[in-house]
């Protein structure tokens, strides 16, 4: 088989929405990068929109002749803040950023004569005729094996209605990836287009999904291929429908507002009677909305699918009106899952796992007779959208239909509200699912009539007294097969006519009448005309932007606030309905009076004023801002301050401290401390080196003004203290003896200055021929310390004490003393036993 295989349809689910659809919109920012579309007000004049364009940091890309929509170049990153001075340009009408949408994922015919194609593919089309059939089958061992099956009757009765037409070549615009126009089911009602993407006249798909939908729309019946020659393939709508192709969608699926537009301005020159856009996002576009619109008032019939979102959520195109917006049902009849729906949505179609032509790359190898060509399912409202094009263009060829407005209203008018499934099919959408043969014979036994106002006016209060006199015209107005017995204008609920030429006092302002003629058989149709009735040709304002302005900046901060006054402004026949006031391109201020903080310096203000019909004048006004006198700066030294000179070096490091200095009205910029003429250091709180004695410090502040002031500081470093002193206050001897000689030994004391016992200190000193010796007080101040053994004809022995040493002391040795008068202080003579 031919067909590309159901892993591949599966692969471009984000694309074009195979069995499991996701939603349209682009997962990434759906905007184009550095572009913006902007459109400028009736009469600006190419020069301003050269100014326009170079005070925005625009450049002009390219323009829609028919419409004066421009797309424009703007820095990447910075296409917000140029929105914004485009719109605050008064010469534009709109600016907004280029949107990336996505492509997602009826006479009565006599029983028995229903036209059943024999293309090889019309089983699966169970969107088109449903009998309960098994479809999305492939050949597998024993036979076909099959995914879905169908309910009878759950389709849009395509064979019914094509027993009493198979179409006209009524031209259909497809804004879509594309097309393979090389496709065998395509071939011969394709009759060109254009590529938008790439800027050429080739729009050949490189996607897939135009040339699906493209099928869905118009693939060929009774064209044998092969040998021995069968049917080709599947069965579009309207078959004989031709096809315009306008590529505007790229291979990765993303769609840009610009390029969708240029698609239906073209479609509109080139004599489509239908649009189809399978495409679509979450975004407003008002460039969109314009060229939607556009499409309508040329006659054209606007079919756009509602998303795949599954919510009730927006989805524009299809949201806008003159748009018949598209959701799917199954081959149930039910809602298909992914479907978008709700009060928005006018209409169903079926979109879930429908055949269609694919192109050719996409599948290998030879084909048979009657499928030579390439096909696919796909699913989603891209698909359903198709089928209601492809209805709108069997309706087109209907000879009683000649207008747009009766296309839609017969399409909606003759859908099948209730479905086949217990859920009602309008339910979920406005008016239910498509029906194509009911659309076929919708009217047929009384074609209601056509009911024509005329077109819209515009005219002058002639007399300057706020009303004119109008004729409204219903003579266009016909009834194809009767006459029209009444005609009915209404302005609201109000009654202002009731024969086809009607005269009516019309105040000055905008006025919808709505035209109602009914004819023979009862049957109404209606019709609008908007008239607007202007005011005499309207003087311009004066605007006055008041005197220019010299305040001063009366607190310092470097801003003033300013009442602007514009209240001397005027309007001679009018009122003045806006102020803006602009610092360049920027407006800064609206009203008359408004209060502005303006930092200090001088600038030029615009008032630019508007009246209430339209008009606008301008005015300047300079605004200088003073700076506020400056205050000198406050000096702060700090407390006078006396130290100790610690280490007794004769030097101490001290703190200056001058961070209580201040500025009222700025900052301190620098700090200078003095000594008489010398500078000793710079900073608000600096260490310095001070001598023992007494230092007056002068410090210096300078403020960013530079202004200064001083304040001085008393800095004495007094003198180390002597260190505290410890002495010898006792030296007791005694002696031992035996036999062969004997020993002496000297206890110690040692009191500190207020003769208090010293614990810890360390006594060293040495007895007389012999080495020397330490001990360390205890707790009374006082140590041992004993000789060696000497021979007894050694009759004394004399100890001397050469230190006593404690941490943070002095010995002070000429302190040394002994209470008993047996020693000096100092040395001792021990006397043998």
């Amino acid at each position: 088989m031919r067909f590309y295989r159901a892993i591949v349809a599966t692969a471009l689910v984000a694309f074009a929405f195979t069995a499991h659809p996701s939603a349209q919109a682009p997962a990434a920012r759906n905007v184009v990068a550095g572009e913006l579309l902007v459109k400028f007000r009736p009469g600006v004049n190419d020069d301003a929109k050269t100014n326009t364009h170079r005070a925005a940091g625009g450049t002009r890309l390219n323009e829609i002749a028919r419409t004066g929509l421009q797309r424009v170049r703007v820095t990447a990153g910075n296409e917000t803040a140029a929105v914004a001075r485009y719109r605050n340009n008064p010469n534009v009408l709109y600016a907004e950023r280029n949107y990336v949408r996505s492509i997602p994922a009826p006479a009565s015919h006599t029983p028995g004569t229903e036209l059943l194609p024999g293309d090889h593919y019309f089983k699966e089309q169970w969107a088109l005729h449903n009998t309960g059939q098994l479809f999305y089958c492939f050949a597998w061992i024993d036979g076909d094996l099959c995914f879905y099956q169908g309910t009878n009757d759950a389709d849009i009765d395509a064979p019914e209605a094509w027993a009493m037409s198979t179409g006209t070549p009524v031209k259909v615009a497809v804004i879509d990836s594309g097309i393979d126009y090389t496709h065998p089911d395509l071939a011969a009602n394709y009759i060109g287009g254009y590529d938008f993407v790439s800027g050429d006249s080739d729009p050949m798909d490189d996607h897939g999904h135009g040339t699906h939908v493209s099928g869905t729309i118009a693939a060929a019946i009774n064209n044998p291929t092969g040998d021995p020659a069968a049917e080709e393939g599947v069965a579009g709508v309207a078959p004989n429908a031709r096809i315009l192709a306008y590529k505007v969608c790229g291979a990765d699926g993303s769609c840009s507002d610009f390029a969708i537009a240029q698609a239906i301005a073209q479609a509109i020159a080139d004599g489509a009677k239908v649009i189809n856009m399978s495409l679509g996002g979450p975004e407003y576009s008002q460039a969109m909305y314009d060229a939607v619109q556009d499409a309508w008032n040329a006659g054209l019939v606007i079919v756009a699918g509602a998303g795949n979102d599954g919510t009730t959520a927006e989805f524009y195109p299809a949201a806008f009106p003159n748009v018949i917006s598209v959701a799917a049902f199954d081959e149930d009849h039910r809602r298909a899952s992914f479907s978008n729906y709700g009060s928005w949505v006018d209409i169903s179609a079926p979109g879930n796992v429908i055949m269609s032509s694919y192109p050719m790359v996409a599948c290998g190898g030879a084909g048979v007779p009657g499928d030579t060509g390439c096909y696919t399912w796909l699913s989603g409202t891209s698909m359903a959208t198709p089928h209601v094009s492809g209805a709108a263009a069997l309706v087109w060829s209907r000879s009683d239909v000649t207008t747009n407005s009766q296309v839609v209203d017969i399409l909606l008018g003759s859908a099948d509200r209730q479905g086949v499934d217990s859920v009602r099919l309008d339910s979920w959408t406005i008016h239910g699912g498509l029906n194509l043969h009911n659309a076929m014979s919708y009217g047929f036994s009384n074609l209601p009539p056509v009911a024509d106002a005329g077109p819209d006016r515009t005219i002058v209060d002639s007399g300057g007294d706020g009303q004119e006199l109008v004729t409204l015209d219903a003579g266009a107005s016909s009834d194809s097969d009767g006459t029209i017995a009444s005609y009915e204008w209404r302005e609201g609920e109000t009654v202002v006519g009731l024969v086809a030429t009607a005269e009516v006092w019309l105040s000055v302002g905008t006025h919808t009448l709505t035209l109602t003629v009914t004819d023979d058989d009862g049957a109404t149709a209606t019709d609008s005309v908007v008239i607007t009735v202007n005011p005499p040709p309207n003087v311009p304002p004066v605007a006055n932007a008041g005197a220019d302005r010299i305040v001063t900046d009366t607190n310092g901060d470097g801003f003033e606030m300013i009442t602007l006054n514009g209240t001397a402004s005027s309007d001679s026949d009018g009122t003045i309905v806006a102020y803006e006031w602009f610092v360049g391109n920027v407006v800064i201020a609206t009203g008359a009076t408004p209060t502005v903080s303006f930092a200090v310096g001088t600038r030029t203000l615009v008032l630019h004023v508007t009246d209430d019909d339209g008009s606008a004048a301008t005015d300047s006004v300079v605004v200088t801002v003073n700076s506020a006198p400056n205050v000198a700066p406050s000096a702060s030294a700090g407390p006078d301050q006396i130290l100790t000179d610690t280490n007794g070096d004769g030097s101490e490091m001290v703190t200056l401290n001058g961070s209580a200095s201040s500025d009222s009205d700025g900052a301190i910029v620098s700090y200078e401390w003095r000594e008489g003429s010398n500078v000793v250091a710079a900073g608000a709180t600096p260490s310095v080196s001070l001598s023992v004695g007494p230092h007056t410090l002068t410090l210096r502040v300078t403020d960013d003004d530079g202004a200064t002031a001083t304040d001085t500081v008393l800095v004495t470093v007094n003198a180390a203290p002597p260190p505290a002193s410890v002495h010898v206050a006792d030296l007791d001897g005694a002696s031992a003896g035996n036999k062969s000689g004997w020993t002496a030994r000297v206890t110690v004391t040692v009191h500190d200055a207020s003769h208090q016992a010293v614990v810890g200190a360390t006594v060293t000193g040495s007895w007389s021929g012999g080495a020397p010796v330490a001990c360390m007080t205890g707790a009374n101040g006082a140590c041992v310390l004993g000789s060696s053994e000497m021979r007894k004809r050694i009759g004394t022995a004399t100890f001397a004490v050469s230190g006593v040493i404690l941490s943070g002391h002095s010995y002070t040795s000429g302190q040394n003393h002994d209470p008993d008068g047996d020693s000096n202080g100092t040395s001792i003579t021990v006397v043998k036993p």
